[in-house]
């Protein structure tokens, strides 16, 4: 059976980078998926991608910035709602930032981590899954760090 069979995860921020490959990673396993981000030319790619590990997955406009539009507490409901913070993860967002191309840059972001590397989308996706399964149905309002060490220090 797969971890998240008839299971419905939020993602805000799903279209791109993190939030993708953890919508992507969760349709794999089972979950109906709600991509909660600001629509851009990503909308309809990603959402295709995200359909095709499981077709009743949804897309919601929404700007986490607004506070009216993710106040997203529901635990007497049995909802858990968990927070990922990531360390510097390798995806598009650096690469727009110019930190792939200028490699001082890079090593010096790379030297803040314990692991001495940049982590990968797919580390963080398996952080969710865990946070989204029935292997942690007790957690809720938690943030966790995925951050391979930076915040240790």
């Amino acid at each position: 059976m797969k971890k998240l069979e008839n299971k419905t995860v939020f993602i805000t921020g799903g279209l791109s980078g993190i939030g993708k490959e953890c919508a992507i990673e969760a349709a794999k396993e089972g979950a109906n998926v709600a991509i909660a981000d600001l629509k851009s030319d990503l909308t309809d790619i990603t959402m295709a991608e995200i359909r095709q590990e499981n077709s009743k997955a949804v897309f919601v406009e929404c700007d986490v910035s607004v506070f009216s539009q993710v106040l997203l507490e529901y635990a007497v409901d049995g909802i858990r709602i968990n927070a990922i913070c990531p360390g510097f993860i390798n995806t598009q967002l650096l690469t727009n930032a110019g930190i792939s191309e200028n490699t001082d840059l890079k090593k010096y972001i790379v030297g803040l981590h314990p692991m001495k590397r940049l982590g990968k989308s797919e580390e963080i996706a398996s952080g969710f899954i865990f946070l989204a399964s029935a292997d942690n149905s007790f957690m809720t309002g938690t943030a966790i760090e995925i951050d391979g060490g930076y915040l240790a220090q």
